[in-house]
């Protein structure tokens, strides 16, 4: 760690022997806004005051510092008010805007799932490449991604259903990772039908999610990845028709 004069950071320490070290090597030492909150007179909770200052933070006048601000707020998982957050929601900044999608989802606030889908929908796909910060708002595309794969909530099935029409293969698979988790039967449609995703690790995933739906278990035909990347087809076909044999079974 090398500290530089006129550094400001948020620091993640552990105990070590009869010291302290960073708790992470990557995330450990995070550069942050100097500007701090005024807490309520009597609040000694120290989660709380990070909170009043990360929210100061979002008025920085660097817009780097800002936009960790609003990351940070995320990361913390629990805040006692959403209100400062919720508000930049209408912000003319449309980098602003998906870091508070981000923030909220991993808030588990899915409130902002719909205005999240519309985003993510209109949205080119990204370059094979991104050189940042130019391309911030494309990286942002498979950071939302990743969080909506973690998302466990039966209620926001329908949504994720829709994204799977994303033009990005890889955020179809990070979608297609939160439907499998869900594991609901009403994804089955759906599921069939990503059997012919272009992109063959999806297609495997809808067919191991369609054998969880069915109960999970091995099965003789199921084959590796590897080998199901080599005739993604025959599989998909094989899955078709062994769901339609279980579906009549159950009936």
């Amino acid at each position: 760690m090398v500290l530089r004069k006129g550094d400001y950071c948020l620091f993640f320490l552990k105990p070590e022997e009869n010291k302290y070290v960073l708790a992470d090597d990557w995330f450990g030492q995070l550069s942050i806004s100097r500007q701090l909150g005024t807490p309520p007179l009597g609040d000694i909770d120290p989660m709380h005051q990070l909170e009043m200052d990360l929210k100061v933070g979002l008025n920085d006048r660097d817009h780097e510092r800002a936009l960790d601000s609003i990351r940070m707020l995320g990361n913390m998982r629990h805040l006692q008010s959403k209100e400062e957050l919720v508000l930049l929601l209408d912000s003319q900044d449309p980098l602003v805007r998906t870091y508070v999608f981000e923030a909220m989802l991993r808030l588990h606030d899915y409130s902002v799932l719909p205005a999240v889908e519309q985003w993510l929908t209109a949205q080119p796909q990204p370059p094979p490449s991104l050189i940042l910060p130019k391309d911030a708002l494309f990286e942002m595309q498979g950071r939302l991604a990743g969080e909506i794969s973690m998302i466990g909530d039966p209620a926001t099935l329908p949504i994720l259903l829709r994204l799977l029409r994303l033009q990005s293969p890889f955020a179809r698979q990070a979608i297609l990772q939160a439907i499998r988790a869900i594991n609901s039967p009403q994804s089955a449609p759906s599921l069939l039908k990503m059997l012919d995703d272009p992109y063959a690790d999806n297609a495997f995933i809808a067919m191991q999610a369609l054998i969880e739906l069915a109960g999970g278990g091995a099965i003789d035909w199921v084959p590796p990845l590897p080998v199901f990347r080599d005739n993604p087809n025959y599989y998909a076909a094989r899955c078709r028709e062994w769901w339609q044999a279980e579906h009549q079974l159950r009936q």
